[in-house]
């Protein structure tokens, strides 16, 4: 592909030094001159600061307080320069020519009183100790969970000795540490338009926080428009269409769901989920389509109602991608970046490839300067580079890619028709009915056996139900006795460290003929490594006379997710009556 003649290397700063990420770069005409500028955040040294660059120079740059979440550019007013929005911690912040000029606080959560009342007390009363405190905040851990407690409360309890907590409580007394009550964190930003679909209209922010919380905020007065609580973590956001008309809110959550949050006219605001197979870790949109990049390396588009349209297994991990929207030509595509070099897709098809020379860590495409088309692009190593699409550059490769294959004008070596070709041809035409009913049998089987296979799976008969992160743990199933009274022994190992997490044991079986002395086992949040645990019960069989058997299924379930982590059969046999 000839990407050398669609695409001019323009800029290029290979010792920039500049660790990014792409949430945390914007580009907009911030002075109102119609010169684009690349506004990003370096978080090279601390504390981070918020750089505006001329081109791939820097101008000017301000600090920030705290690490950001996401910028964005928005307008405020129509005509008028837009202003930058820096998404942090539990606020908006808001800069005007790159000073700062308001900052909208997210409402909080709900906040459990005890816990600020214990924070209050430690603060002015000295005499309290670093044990009281830790003990009062567990309780409040034991009430609400550690979700709905605020960050500070977090920090401390996260400390890893008592030292550091007691470092943490003497700087709060002595005012070093701010004792802010908040539980929102923001993770991700974006902004949508208000009531007309033009470059320089108003724009209202759109922001998802850490507990599911995603915010509609009004850019002229800064007040909450619309909010919604979602039951996961928001991860990454992308908006379609105008608040006051017709919208739809993308939310890719990091469970792996991907909420669409749809608003029409005077309607209300209404929830769908659709579920990925892997773990989505990019998004982008185009033509009426939702682009995902997997950590399996694959491709997926979806359409805006969340129904899979295709996916692109790659080769190599894939590290971003980026819509790609040429207007003078109308062309409509994505930009994916993996390893050395940079793919273009346009309609689901592969019409270009720009290769590099170190591997690229995120994209952006729009304008910049007073160009249309630019290509910005960043490396593993800090550097910054900038290419622009020729305005005379064609994708028509594209039209060769759709048409035909060329191997169809190609004459086919056909042999000769053999003698037992005739004599098929002569029985297909002799019995045609009889052909066809073969045929619709066959069919039918193989239907018949491709659906009992799928519940099969589906049911647990294999003993491992299908999930995206299946845990590495040593699960296996005894049944001791002869009857009435069975024991069930559970054996579990973790073979590896696994994050701390509620997992237990429970059983499905028939009660009307079984009953089971605990139906649930909790099993410790933290599994030791290579050491075997035992966990038993006992079921009893309620009418041995029966002389019946049946099936015990044993379920290993982890709180938040939807499906089990392992389950087993296990047969019970013909119990042999009460001796007593």
């Amino acid at each position: 592909m000839r990407s050398q003649k669609r695409w001019l290397r323009a800029l290029y700063e290979p010792l920039a030094g500049v660790q990014t990420t792409k949430s945390c770069i914007t580009i907009g005409d911030v002075h109102s001159d119609g010169d684009y500028k690349l506004i990003l955040v370096d978080e090279k040294q601390p504390p981070p600061k918020m750089v505006l660059y001329f081109g791939l120079t820097p101008q000017t740059q301000t600090t920030l307080s705290d690490r950001p979440a996401a910028i964005v550019t928005f307008y405020s007013e129509s005509g008028q320069s837009p202003c930058i929005a820096v998404a942090s911690g539990n606020g908006i912040l808001i800069y005007r020519n790159m000073k700062p000029f308001y900052r909208f606080a997210v409402p909080q959560e709900f906040l459990h009183p005890p816990e600020i009342h214990i924070w209050e007390a430690a603060k002015h009363n000295e005499q309290m100790s670093v044990e009281t405190l830790k003990e009062g905040l567990k309780e409040c851990l034991k009430d609400v969970g550690m979700d709905c407690l605020t960050d500070i409360t977090q920090q401390f309890m996260g400390q890893k000795s008592d030292s550091a907590r007691q470092n943490l409580l003497e700087r709060v007394r002595k005012g070093l540490e701010d004792l802010n009550f908040t539980n929102v964190r923001l993770t991700c930003m974006t902004t949508m338009k208000r009531n007309q679909q033009k470059p320089d209209g108003v724009d209202v922010l759109v922001a998802a926080a850490e507990m599911g919380g995603v915010y509609w905020v009004d850019t002229q007065a800064f007040t909450l428009l619309e909010k919604v609580k979602l039951k996961q973590a928001p991860d990454l956001i992308s908006t379609l269409g105008l608040f006051d008309v017709e919208y739809r809110t993308f939310v890719v959550c990091r469970e792996g769901d991907v909420v669409i949050l749809k608003k029409s006219g005077k309607s209300g605001l209404t929830q769908h989920v659709f579920y990925l197979r892997n773990q989505p870790i990019c998004m982008a949109y185009s033509v009426n389509q939702l682009v995902f990049s997997t950590r399996d390396h694959r491709l997926m588009f979806y359409s805006i109602r969340g129904k899979c349209l295709n996916e692109i297994q790659l080769e190599s991990p894939i590290h971003d991608i980026e819509t790609f929207h040429y207007e003078p030509r109308q062309y409509k595509g994505v930009l994916v970046a993996i390893q050395n070099e940079i793919r273009l897709y346009v309609e689901m098809f592969l019409v270009d490839v720009v290769k590099v020379d170190e591997a690229v860590s995120w994209l952006r495409f729009g304008k910049l300067g007073r160009e249309e088309g630019v290509l910005l692009f960043g490396t593993a190593s800090g550097g910054l580079y900038a290419k622009i699409f020729r305005r005379t550059a064609t994708l028509e490769e594209r039209a060769h890619v759709l048409g035909p294959p060329a191997a169809q004008n190609q004459k086919l070596n056909v042999p000769r028709r053999t003698k037992a070709f005739i004599d098929q041809s002569l029985r297909e035409r002799d019995n045609p009915q009889r052909l066809h009913k073969i045929y619709q049998r066959d069919l039918f089987m193989l239907k018949y056996n491709t659906v009992k296979t799928f519940a099969a799976l589906q049911s647990g008969e294999t003993g491992l139900l299908p999930s995206r992160d299946v845990e590495p743990i040593d699960f296996n199933v005894e049944l001791l006795g002869f009857g009435p009274i069975f024991k069930v022994i559970v054996n579990v190992a973790g073979n590896k460290e696994l994050p701390s997490a509620r997992r237990v044991i429970t059983f499905i079986f028939d009660r009307n003929e079984y009953t089971i002395k605990n139906n649930m086992i909790i099993l410790p949040d933290v599994l030791p490594i290579g050491v075997r645990m035992k966990f038993s019960t006992h079921i009893t069989c309620l009418y041995p006379e029966k002389q019946a058997t049946s099936e015990l299924k044993v379920l290993m379930i982890r709180e938040k997710w939807k499906q089990p982590i392992f389950s087993s059969t296990v047969t019970l046999p013909v119990s042999e009556p009460d001796i007593n």
